[in-house]
């Protein structure tokens, strides 16, 4: 067997070094743009759309957890089992496995929200270097077979003036019509070229810098803010808002009123908001006109029954009296029970108050009990 010298069996090792590494440079450099191009993709964006306007659709179907009773699973637990399995049955379990429940703070939403706002920035900037060159105006003197095959296009043929005379008359019309004008001399003549509203084409980064503001917005406020659906006051009652916010709101009053023919000609409320126990303002609620204070909103968005509890120790000493709103119903149909929830001051203890079903003779519930 030869023998090799050491200078040669180092030198082997490079060169295999430097093709293995030009190798692993290749193989990173096609992954990269396979990435990009992915990102890239219109039809990444359909796709996510879509997913997102299915989401979307399936929040407002779908009954969502109320906000207060994620922080909990015991009152979660209860709600799903009590509130929504009565109704969906089997596809309880799998949907809230999905967190189709709480839809709009799901992975899948967060993610696909994401996505979308990764895709519209990579398409701009990929876009970005053809519409630069578009607004920069590009190339004058372009190849005769552009000339040629043009859709518009005409000779003229035994005109009384000169090429450069000609082309001065053309450049005032131009100019006339408001179009940028840029010459270049070549040795057959002046070429002109000539366009306007270039910067038009900038409106497709607005609409994307929009979108993205909107996504990149609803999914801030997943996260750092709050809206509550069974936020609920009854009549006469103070409720804390949550959420570090300090405020409370008070329901003064409640009218329904309904025109003669039975339609509902008007709902309204009349609130008093305390910051901190100090009362900062009053409100009259209407349907699609909310009550705002330092960027909190506060709509009305339905009525329903509610009960006044009293609840006392073994000594007599009272715990809790005030309005506990029955704003969901638990039990299996026909039996849809009014239910409502609170919390004892102290006790740790959170009670459920169920009302007979409505319209039907409840067996379990029966009158005067």
């Amino acid at each position: 067997m030869e023998e090799q010298s050491p200078r040669t069996l180092v030198a082997e090792r490079m060169a295999g070094g430097r093709g293995t590494t030009g190798t692993l440079a290749r193989l990173l450099r096609d992954r990269r743009r396979r990435a990009w191009r992915f990102f890239c993709s219109v039809q990444l964006a359909i796709i996510l759309i879509l997913v997102l306007t299915g989401l979307s659709l399936i929040g407002t179907l779908l009954i969502q957890v109320p906000p207060g009773v994620t922080a909990d699973p015991g009152e979660y637990a209860w709600w799903r089992e009590n509130v929504v399995r009565p109704t969906l049955g089997i596809w309880t379990t799998p949907l809230a496995f999905l967190g189709l429940f709480d839809v709009f703070h799901s992975p899948w939403f967060l993610g696909a929200g994401s996505l979308l706002v990764v895709n519209i920035l990579a398409c701009s900037i990929n876009r970005w270097k053809s519409l630069r060159a578009i607004l920069s105006g590009g190339r004058i003197k372009l190849a005769d077979r552009f000339y040629e095959g043009g859709a518009n296009r005409a000779e003229f043929s035994g005109l009384e003036m000169t090429p450069t005379e000609a082309g001065a008359v053309v450049v005032k019309a131009l100019e006339r019509r408001r179009y940028r004008i840029r010459l270049e001399s070549t040795p057959q003549g002046v070429c002109i070229a000539a366009d306007k509203n270039r910067y038009f084409r900038l409106g497709t980064y607005f609409h994307h810098l929009s979108l993205v503001l909107f996504i990149v917005g609803f999914l801030i406020g997943s996260f750092l803010g709050f809206r509550s659906q069974s936020f609920a006051v009854p009549e006469g009652s103070v409720r804390d808002v949550g959420y570090g916010t300090n405020l409370s709101l008070k329901l003064e009053s409640f009218v329904d009123e309904y025109w003669p023919e039975g339609p509902p000609k008007d709902y309204r409320s009349q609130v008093v908001l305390y910051e901190n126990g100090q009362e900062v303002q009053q409100g009259l609620l209407r349907v699609n006109h909310p009550m705002s204070y330092k960027g909190v909103r506060f709509y009305q968005s339905f009525f329903g029954p509610a009960v006044v509890m009293e609840v006392r120790d073994q000594s007599g000493q009272l715990l809790y009296n005030d309005g506990v709103a029955l704003s969901w119903t638990s039990g299996e149909k026909p039996y849809k029970r009014p239910t409502g929830l609170f919390s004892v001051p102290g006790t740790g203890v959170t009670a459920y108050v169920v009302a007979p079903a409505q319209g039907y003779y409840d067996p379990l519930m029966q009158a005067g009990t």
